[in-house]
């Protein structure tokens, strides 16, 4: 991509790209009908989605969730419970009272654990069993509750915090503490906790989504990027940073070894450690990254 204006220009266009970055995600995926797998929405995003159509596409996965669990879980239950509210809220009563219904079903032989150290222990002895469709329909209900969650992050903050923690649940509950589907989901959760100005909550948030990805050693660059990126963004925004030179070093460390790959979020990766080292009176350094930044810009 080209920015024009000179140097100030281009580096305020990087600076802007930064920002914009850092709060965009886009989810690619399916719904299962009586047909079989399909995709209604390719790409789509929560704006796009809305927050009814959010709501519904989650009460479907988790429906089909709970069908091919082939066994009643009060995290689904709970969640349709979740879902129910919603819905009154908006004044939808009689899909409220459908979903409630379908939880009570669920959920009404379900003896709750009594301590979280059950949830954690019965997590773990799913993760290891071999059945790879039992880990991906918690990982899609979780992830639809989550959506839902996003989709209320400018909306009510109360809401979005309530359902992050709900899509947490379900993850935990099926699939134990370290499982990878956990990150997407504490990382948005995260995004609800810097908006409300709690940046010490989103920060530990943040910290175990790293804490997953380096314990499921899962290779996955982009995911660790995105949650360093993140948590770099949130020293800054407290004005620590000193943590954030650190973060945005090591994240650019994993950039420069695919710098071909994506010269763009290196160049915002650049922009953003020489703005961190401006603020800690280095403006030498931060002028030498400036310039790299706006020359892989171009």
């Amino acid at each position: 991509m080209r920015h024009g204006g000179g140097f100030p220009g281009r580096f305020a266009a990087v600076l802007a790209a930064a920002g914009l970055l850092a709060g965009c995600g886009v989810y690619d995926w399916q719904l299962k009908d009586d047909r079989g797998w399909q995709k209604p929405d390719t790409d789509a995003t929560v704006a796009e989605l809305g927050i009814e159509r959010a709501i519904y596409h989650a009460e479907t996965e988790l429906l089909i969730a709970a069908q091919h669990l082939g066994m009643h879980d009060r995290q689904i239950a709970a969640s349709l419970e979740e879902l129910a509210r919603l819905h009154v809220d908006s004044g939808n009563h009689a899909a409220a009272a459908h979903l409630r219904a379908r939880a009570q079903q669920l959920g009404g032989a379900v003896p709750v654990p009594e301590s979280a150290a059950t949830v954690s222990y019965t997590g773990r002895y799913r993760s290891e069993r071999t059945d790879a469709a039992l880990a991906e329909h918690y990982t899609r209900a979780g992830a639809a509750v989550n959506r839902v969650a996003r989709s209320y992050l400018n909306a009510d903050h109360a809401v979005a915090e309530s359902l992050h923690l709900r899509a947490i649940a379900i993850v935990e509950g099926g699939l134990g503490r370290q499982h990878l589907a956990l990150v997407p989901t504490l990382r948005d959760y995260a995004r609800v906790k810097a908006a409300g100005r709690d940046l010490t909550s989103a920060r530990a948030l943040l910290e175990r989504s790293l804490a997953i990805i380096e314990y499921n050693r899962s290779g996955n660059d982009v995911l660790l990027l995105a949650s360093l990126d993140q948590l770099a963004a949130v020293h800054l925004q407290a004005q620590d940073f000193t943590a954030a030179e650190a973060v945005y070093r090591r994240a650019l460390a994993i950039r420069r070894l695919h710098a071909a790959d994506d010269d763009g979020q290196t160049a915002v990766n650049l922009a953003n450690l020489a703005l961190a080292l401006t603020r800690l009176g280095r403006p030498e350094e931060a002028a030498g990254l400036l310039e790299e930044s706006v020359s892989l810009d171009q």
